[in-house]
């Protein structure tokens, strides 16, 4: 990336009589105020990732560039970075102004600059009549909005969120992703947010890294990743899907005629015809169940289990032994268990992974 701010430059992270490394030759470019969110399961690399970008672990191998100067031996306090911890690490011996105050204390920043500068931070997260409440008093919620304040206020060149969400409930959750990306928006500040949660990945990022195993599997912009997945490991991670392995048994004006065991024969749009054996990705929302209008891949199964969420109903279908999930928008009373009901969907809903 040309305009690159933020670059990880095979960045490799080993641990002794570990059987692979925890961070695998990783690149990333990240642009000046772009969002960038590292998502993957557990283990995968990502927080590893981060504290290498932090300074807190020191990489076995790589290098870390900031606004082109390579500060992948900079001392943690030289390298000018916020970061938001998971468990918000607030001290609480001190106030909430305090604690936003610390970081500009140890920049030995002049005391007038300080008010100035904490009062624009509690501002900005919304809890200025907070400034003189112990921190023991706070709620999740708040205590997360304070120590992104205490991460913004001494005007870092980057700003690092480890899982800050992650504690909170669902609905908090919701709303401080809101927040967090309106206030990363108002300041334009490069951002890293590191989460195994793909829906906060998806609503709040400008680009995913989806990672495994320490390496890199795909980068790109939210719509890109979950419509066109790199491999079937993207595939499967972000969102629901169903993946289905055919055989091409044939081929006509960029449709693939596939054959797959329970389903019968299928069509899907694809440009890629150089392979005899493919996974096709289909997401539950694309599958019709009663389609109103005749699609193209059309087939009776029995319903498994109907899960109603509200506003849809998930429901997972057997077709000749092999489960299809479905989503739709809810009209009425769910599906019961055991009640048959036809299913489709169109050639252009179905996807080829590359890989």
């Amino acid at each position: 990336m040309e305009d690159a701010y933020l670059v990880l430059d095979k960045l490799t992270k080993t641990y002794p009589n570990q059987p692979r490394s925890a961070v695998d030759n990783v690149d990333i470019d990240v642009a000046q105020g772009e969002f960038v969110s590292l998502l993957g399961p557990s283990g995968c690399g990502k927080t590893t990732t981060l504290r290498m970008i932090a300074g807190l672990i020191t990489p076995t191998a790589g290098s870390i560039r900031v606004g082109g100067v390579d500060i992948t031996n900079r001392q943690v306090h030289k390298r000018d970075m916020g970061m938001v911890f998971q468990s918000y690490a607030l001290f609480p011996h001190m106030s909430v102004g305090q604690n936003v105050e610390f970081g500009l204390q140890m920049r030995r920043v002049a005391k007038s600059e300080r008010r100035r500068r904490v009062a624009e931070a509690l501002d900005m997260v919304h809890l200025t009549h907070l400034a003189n409440r112990r921190v023991s008093q706070l709620s999740g919620g708040q205590a997360q909005r304070i120590a992104l304040a205490r991460a913004l206020v001494i005007e870092p060149t980057v700003l690092l969120l480890d899982e800050p969400l992650s504690n909170l409930d669902a609905k908090l959750r919701e709303e401080l992703r809101v927040e967090i990306r309106r206030i990363q928006q108002e300041t334009g500040i490069t951002t890293v947010f590191v989460t195994h949660d793909q829906d906060e990945a998806l609503a709040m990022s400008d680009r995913l890294v989806v990672m495994s195993e320490g390496r890199v599997e795909q980068v790109g912009e939210p719509w890109a990743v979950y419509e066109t997945p790199k491999n079937r490991f993207v595939a499967d991670f972000i969102g629901r899907t169903n993946l289905f392995d055919g055989r091409v048994v044939g081929r006509e004006d960029g449709v693939l005629r596939l054959e797959v065991e329970g389903l019968g024969t299928l069509s899907v749009r694809a440009r890629d015809a150089d392979r005899t054996s493919v996974t096709v990705m289909v997401r539950p929302h694309r599958v019709q169940i009663e389609p109103v209008h005749r699609t193209v891949n059309e087939m009776k199964g029995r319903v498994v289990q109907s899960s109603y969420l509200g506003d849809v109903e998930s429901v997972v279908i057997d077709v000749n032994g092999l489960r299809v999930a479905a989503e739709r928008t809810h009209s009425g009373r769910p599906l019961t268990a055991g009640a048959t009901v036809r299913i489709g969907w169109g050639d252009a809903d179905a996807y080829v992974i590359p890989q």
